[in-house]
């Protein structure tokens, strides 16, 4: 068995119920949000290796900060 880096997809496995999990892309791996953070993960846009981080929990497809687009701010 290769190992790989997991790709996680943020889905949603509960019938009557919200369950929310997420999975890896590349093989049957599931793991809930709280144990994700911290853990090291392939960037779906990119391809690089990333750390997930608490703000990474809030996307469906968690990426890299490099890969991030962030809106300019006008100053008042």
């Amino acid at each position: 068995m290769s190992k790989h880096l997991h790709q996680y997809k943020k889905v949603d496995i509960g019938k009557d119920i919200p369950y929310i999990v997420y999975r890896c892309m590349s093989c049957p791996h599931y793991l809930l949000p709280y144990l994700l953070e911290g853990r090291e993960a392939k960037c779906p846009r990119c391809g690089e290796a990333f750390t997930i981080k608490k703000e990474h929990l809030t996307l469906a497809n968690p990426h890299c900060d490099n890969c991030t687009v962030r809106k300019e701010r006008e100053i008042a």
